[in-house]
């Protein structure tokens, strides 16, 4: 993986950031129930964990609620998920070693962690408080039930789940994005035809990040009725040459930061792909990453921007 990994992944976590007030009325009311019921601890479920660094972040604004506002001192129990081929010694270390750690900043907190993916339920029904998952359902089958069926088997009634979807208000919008991620997986095929890797190889490399069109949006939260019940919603625009004009001055640097900020969390697990050792497999992700640049330098239509919808929703 990328050694900048936490830095080029900013984009993801300045739109959590900015929304994260918007849940915290229901973290409130999720937590005040715990408290009514008399429940051991409070369990908080973090999807799409990586290696723990935006995850800290957004946990230290729940926790901050439950300790410093509301003034409860009960059991907090933490469980970070995310694919079995993560990196969790870089999430242990970061968790037992970061000064802005919440383990460094509250008592009385323990954490578990898990490796499977989230199609799957990853723990028992009714046992969590709070589930969050950002950044994540993108990388999902737009068809899987992971949004309404499993999350919501895994919440304890009052509980509360917040998440954000890439999404796109328009087709001309999404089309443009849509291209730039495809040419990573043409790529992989120029270089299987070439003989550089395989078509295994290649078929096991997945980009599957998924945009949710607005209209498939708004149908799922129309039927959640009889479901979860939605506390906030709210969409925001995320333009990443305007991200990547942050850290970069030119469109080349502007794409680089994009390959980067695309390929930090992947391409540990496309390395994991490619047949060799170690010298080889660098060659060859060396070979597609500079590939993968070139491709985007040479489309004059390059522009990354799409919508992240942020969700509070609460299991009733």
């Amino acid at each position: 993986m990328q050694e900048n990994y936490n830095f080029i992944c900013s984009p993801q976590l300045r739109p959590v950031l900015n929304n994260l007030y918007l849940s915290k009325k229901s973290i409130i009311k999720s937590v005040e129930l715990n408290i009514q019921e008399k429940r051991e601890s409070i369990k908080i479920f973090d999807i799409g964990c990586s290696h723990g660094y935006n995850s800290n972040i957004q946990l230290n604004f729940f926790i901050s609620i439950i300790r410093d506002e509301m003034k409860c001192n009960k059991l907090i129990e933490i469980i970070h998920a995310d694919q079995e081929k993560n990196d969790f010694t870089k999430l242990f270390l970061h968790i037992n070693n970061d000064l802005q750690s919440y383990l460094k900043k509250w008592d009385n907190i323990y954490y578990y962690s898990r490796g499977s993916s989230f199609m799957n339920q990853l723990v028992p029904d009714s046992s969590m408080d709070i589930i969050i998952s950002f950044c994540t359902l993108h990388w999902g089958d737009e068809n899987e039930p992971s949004l309404k069926n499993i999350r919501y088997k895994e919440l304890k009634n009052g509980g509360s789940f917040i998440s954000n979807l890439c999404a796109g208000k328009t087709d001309e919008q999404l089309q443009i994005t849509e291209d730039c991620y495809r040419g990573a997986k043409d790529i992989f095929r120029e270089m299987a035809n070439e003989k550089i890797l395989s078509h295994q190889e290649v078929y096991d490399m997945t980009l599957p990040l998924i945009f949710f069109r607005k209209s498939i949006i708004d149908r799922v939260l129309e039927n959640m009725n009889e479901g979860f019940k939605r506390q906030a919603e709210k969409y925001v625009f995320l333009d990443w040459n305007q991200e990547s004009r942050e850290a970069t001055t030119s469109k080349n640097n502007a794409i680089k930061y994009f390959v980067d900020s695309t390929l930090g969390y992947q391409g540990g697990y496309i390395k994991k792909e490619i047949k060799g050792d170690e010298k080889t497999v660098n060659k060859i992700y060396n070979q597609f990453y500079n590939r993968f640049i070139h491709k985007l330098e040479s489309n004059p239509n390059f522009n990354i921007s799409f919508d992240i919808i942020f969700l509070v929703l609460k299991k009733d």
